[in-house]
């Protein structure tokens, strides 16, 4: 039986196998701003065996480059989620303070400030 060839992310240029993979929108800066990484294996047309195990070698590389990137961008999105909360809850508590003792040095009710409190709660929200 004879043996199935794959030649997917393989173009053969000039009798010789070249790797072809489609670069993503988002990580084309990490290989040049070019949409298409293409290179060539070295094998001639006759040796496909070794340019597959080229090119899986080759794409297996593009592939982790691609999905580090992605992952630390996502991880970095997660952490400056996890700084802007933090950030409103400590002006939100800085500016309570404030208007705290703002309102002893006014001898304002405790009412007023409960109100205060829920604006400033609800515009937090709204952000």
């Amino acid at each position: 039986m004879p043996r199935i060839v794959k030649l997917h992310h393989l173009q053969l240029n000039h009798n010789t196998w070249a790797v072809r993979y489609q670069i993503p929108k988002d990580c084309r800066h990490l290989f040049g701003g070019k949409r298409e990484y293409l290179k060539s294996t070295g094998y001639k047309k006759p040796e496909v065996i070794g340019a597959e195990l080229v090119r899986d070698i080759k794409v297996a590389t593009i592939q982790k480059i691609i999905w580090n990137f992605r992952r630390k961008d996502h991880m970095l999105h997660k952490v400056m989620t996890e700084k802007v909360k933090l950030m409103t809850e400590v002006q939100r508590d800085f500016a309570l303070k404030d208007v705290k003792e703002t309102m002893k040095l006014h001898d304002r009710d405790s009412d007023y400030y409960a109100q205060l409190e829920a604006e400033y709660d609800a515009l937090l929200e709204a952000m």
